[in-house]
């Protein structure tokens, strides 16, 4: 089967429509909002913004490196269409993606099913990183350049061959060091590419290459020139990449990152995980590595690798190790690996699948279809929930400490502190938030992510900042652990903090001796804690025993976090416990509540499974 486009083909549709739905997910980005609020800056003030105005931690001093082009950007696309324009920006990212792997596979398959298949899986293990963040860029503009030197290297062993790939490779580096500083990913393949040039290129006007049996000696001519051009536009890209609002920043803060002991320990994305781990963690992209690491085993042993394939190859090896180093080089590992997989498959089975497709018509349907069925089954996609997601951010807390106004300044956890900034600032500052390296020392990058699980920590932050309330992540999970603390949770039990808000994502706490202290006494909870509801309600009602005066207060606060966290689960078994507690239990509110806990049994099946055989076994 000769390689087609796109628009007759099945399967590959199917892939476009993986893509739409990935799209279509709820936006659930945490470091959008002060993207956004670096884009509004920027364009209002004709600045790129050189000091840190956002925390307490670092106010005025330099802020070394944004990726101003791309906050500049999305924040203009929201202001124009809001967060439709988001969605439709989130749309195109993945759609464009799903286009450019496809077009990679195609670079060596030659059949349908087969393509169908790479391009689906390499989407999937890229899927985690295709969010509404400067990245986006980087996720696009990274396979462009591989195909641009694909394109590239097809023509450069023609007599004549032109240069307008090498400027045109040149000019998207520039462009990319301007929306993301993932464009040093775009050096590494123009100088990897060099280095093949150099090294292992057919030389200009040579027969067919040998494969690596027959020894390494070029053809006839020279290599010097095309190689020594390469490397020359290189070296231009890498001048150009510099031209860009942070300058060399973009090098020595990117090159921080990759060196940072602090966020490789606090930052989930930049962890360095073990072969366990990541296949625990990142399933298909386990997978997709050992479908890497098995292509390369099938070629060396049957010696089929041509010297013209070392670049997939050493692209390949260079990625897989990359994708060890961080998850959030995963995206990456994928797409570079993509030619080097489809090499190895045409050459393996390409004829023979391309003989049995051509029977059977419908090969790539399935293909397609398997490929839509594993994103569906592992919940890569879902139902369309275009807009932003349910419950992910403090709307009302938020609301609450700008609205009442709460005074002072206070703690936001890391995860809420774009958000925050966003709807804040300039009124209220943040601790610490996702300028990690750009604007934190990693003194301070480690002390603000720990003190949320260290109550030392806090406690010296709170006195050097003064800080009198707390905003923190409502997560579900265990009682409490020494081993094991959630973030916050000590202020449970800690007389001088009252929490005077909960729902389904956030939490607040103020300070009682603070100049809160008379609306932490008015909305504070007496009775129930949020680290370890169904124990805390346990023991209120062990006091109403003692106290029956005290029903009424507790029934209150009981219903009081119903209609504030009433799509928690925690709570709807705080309920549930409560109404068999005082006789209601056949009551319709009760009874409501136990569909839903059903209704949410896989949200933590221990749990609910726990309370539901406790109900049945007092009957």
């Amino acid at each position: 089967m000769k390689k087609g486009g796109l628009g007759c083909d099945p399967g590959q549709i199917l892939l476009l429509l993986v893509a739409l739905l990935v799209g279509l997910s709820a936006i659930a980005g945490w470091d959008l909002w002060w993207h956004l609020k670096t884009g509004e800056l920027a364009a209002g003030r004709f600045s790129s913004l050189p000091f840190d105005e956002f925390s307490l931690t670092h106010n005025g001093e330099p802020w070394r490196y944004k990726d101003l082009g791309a906050e500049l950007l999305l924040y203009l696309l929201y202001r124009g269409m809001g967060v439709a324009g988001l969605v439709l920006f989130k749309v195109a990212v993945a759609v464009a993606l799903m286009l450019l792997l496809l077009a990679l596979a195609r670079r060596h398959l030659s059949d349908f099913p087969l393509i169908t298949l790479v391009a689906g899986l390499a989407f999937l293990v890229a899927r985690f990183r295709i969010t509404v963040r400067p990245e986006a860029f980087s996720l696009l503009l990274f396979p462009a350049f591989l195909l641009i030197i694909e394109f590239h290297r097809r023509r450069s062993t023609r007599p004549g061959w032109d240069r307008g790939p090498l400027w045109g490779l040149v000019a998207l580096q520039w462009l990319w060091s301007n929306l993301h500083r993932g464009a040093l990913l775009g050096l590494v393949l123009f100088f990897g590419y060099a280095i093949w040039m150099w090294l292992f290129a057919p030389a200009k006007g040579s027969a067919k290459t040998p494969a690596l049996k027959g020894g390494l000696q070029g053809g006839k001519g020279s290599r010097f020139r095309p190689a020594a051009t390469v490397t020359g536009f290189a070296l231009l890209a890498t001048a150009v990449t510099a031209i860009n609002p942070s300058g060399v920043a973009i090098f020595t803060r990117s090159f921080g990152v990759v060196t940072s002991q602090a966020l490789s320990e606090l930052v989930s994305e930049w962890e360095q995980l073990s072969p366990m781990e990541m296949m625990q963690r990142f399933p298909l992209a386990s997978a997709w590595m050992v479908l890497v690491a098995g292509c390369l085993a099938a070629m060396l042993l049957w010696g089929r690798l041509a010297r013209e394939h070392l670049w997939e190859l050493g692209i390949a090896a260079l990625f897989v190790a990359w994708g060890f180093k961080a998850p959030r080089m995963l995206p990456y590992l994928a797409m570079a690996t993509v030619p080097f997989v489809g090499l190895v498959l045409e050459r393996l089975v390409g004829r023979r699948c391309a003989s049995i497709s051509g029977r059977l018509r419908g090969l790539s349907l399935l293909a397609g279809t398997l490929v839509l069925a594993l994103a569906a089954v592992t919940g890569h996609i879902g139902w369309p929930r275009p807009g932003w997601a349910e419950h992910r951010y403090p709307d009302r807390a938020v609301d609450l400490i700008v609205g009442t106004p709460i005074e002072g300044e206070g703690f936001v956890t890391f995860t809420f502190a774009g958000f925050f900034i966003f709807h804040a600032w300039p009124h209220k500052h943040v601790i610490c938030d996702g300028r990690f390296d750009t604007v934190y020392s990693e003194e301070t990058m480690r002390e603000c992510l720990t003190a949320e699980r260290d109550p030392e920590r806090f406690e010296r932050l709170r006195r050097r900042y003064s800080l009198q309330w707390v905003l923190a992540h409502n997560r579900p999970g265990p009682s409490r652990q020494p081993g094991h603390p959630r973030a916050f949770d000590y202020l449970d039990v800690d007389s001088r903090w009252s929490l005077v808000h909960w729902d389904e994502s956030a939490l607040l706490y103020l300070r009682r001796d603070g100049p809160g202290g008379e609306l932490a006494r008015r909305l504070g909870y007496r009775f129930l804690r949020p680290h370890d509801p169904d124990v805390s309600l346990m023991e209120a009602l062990a006091e109403v025993d003692r106290n029956p005066e005290l029903l009424p207060a507790l029934q209150a606060e009981v219903e009081r976090l119903v209609r504030e966290a009433k799509d928690d689960y925690r709570v709807m078994i705080v309920l549930v416990l409560f109404l068999d507690r005082i006789g209601e239990r056949d009551s319709e509110p009760w009874q409501s509540a136990v569909q839903r806990l059903q209704a949410w049994r896989d949200r933590d099946t221990a749990a609910i499974d726990r309370v539901l055989e406790y109900l049945d076994n007092r009957r």
